[in-house]
């Protein structure tokens, strides 16, 4: 009899740690690193489509028919603002204060007061505005949509000028950007290849190709930020939104020790809902706009 007992709970733990593991492959490549969620607002609004929330309490969302909300009772409820722009698609946090972004019409603003205020900047050489990332509270690269009248620029508040940045031959889409300093970053394309400059663009180096992992399907070309670059105390970051099957939504990973010349697979956690898109805060948490117009902000 204790015999038989003995073999059940062999048997018994032996499922259960091939369920683990398989839970594990599922959620996060079995590294033991993924993201953790902590944090869900209230349904915002559906023409919410970016949106970021830059404390405990206060977050800032925008999207389309300018559509611009705040909140500063973490998310539960949101304050409609005046109409600045047809559609606002990047978003990047300086510090809980300082906010860009830019969209439709050439838009391209910030709010130095999380949100209350807007200025409006110089307008953009490109029509549609697709992400922002900044050195500083002055200096930064953004990046517009269209692949003819787009491109990469560097932008400086303090002259209020744009310079533009050549993109790599061969590339003629800008999926996201990470400026290192004045004339000097990385950006990634649409085929996932990674590319360095030191001099505006008048050379790059190819890194790397980041969209490898199997049977998972980039989504590029996208309106909204799908993809991201940034450093955090362990280094340079590269995460991407992807399907699966057509119905599995993936948050891919990677990071860099090394300034950004070769990468390592982090994790591949499966989201939970449809993401619209997802922003960076200034404490490196992921904030992830859902298609139920909630916003979801995760830690890894």
């Amino acid at each position: 009899m204790l015999k038989s007992k003995i073999n059940t709970l062999i048997k018994f733990s032996s499922l259960a740690g091939c369920f683990f593991l398989a839970s594990c492959l599922s959620l996060s490549g079995c590294s033991g690193k993924g993201l953790k969620l902590v944090h869900s607002t209230a349904m915002t609004d559906g023409n919410a489509y970016v949106g970021v929330m830059t404390s405990e309490n206060e977050g800032i969302v925008a999207g389309e028919k300018g559509l611009v909300l705040c909140s500063e009772d973490g998310g539960q409820t949101w304050a409609k603002d005046k109409i600045i722009a047809p559609f606002i698609a990047g978003m990047y946090v300086v510090n809980e204060n300082v906010i860009y972004m830019n969209g439709d019409t050439r838009v391209f603003m910030k709010t130095t007061d999380g949100g209350k205020t807007k200025e409006i900047l110089p307008k953009t050489s490109f029509a549609i505005g697709k992400g922002v990332n900044m050195l500083d509270e002055n200096v930064g690269w953004v990046w517009g949509k269209e692949s003819v009248l787009g491109g990469l620029y560097e932008y400086d508040d303090t002259k209020k000028e744009f310079v533009k940045i050549p993109l790599p031959e061969g590339s003629s889409y800008c999926e996201s950007a990470l400026v290192l300093g004045r004339g000097k970053g990385l950006m990634l394309d649409v085929k996932g290849r990674l590319f360095e400059t030191s001099d505006y663009g008048k050379n790059w180096t190819k890194n790397g190709e980041m969209f490898t992992e199997e049977n998972i399907k980039p989504i590029v070309k996208n309106l909204l930020t799908m993809n991201s670059i940034w450093q955090d105390d362990s280094g340079i970051r590269l995460a991407y939104l992807g399907k699966k099957e057509g119905t599995e939504y993936h948050f891919v990973m990677k990071l860099s020790t090394d300034g950004g010349k070769t990468f390592t697979n982090e994790f591949d956690y499966v989201l939970k809902k449809e993401p619209k898109s997802f922003t960076v805060n200034q404490r490196n948490e992921i904030c992830v706009m859902n298609q139920d117009t909630t916003m979801d902000v995760y830690q890894y």
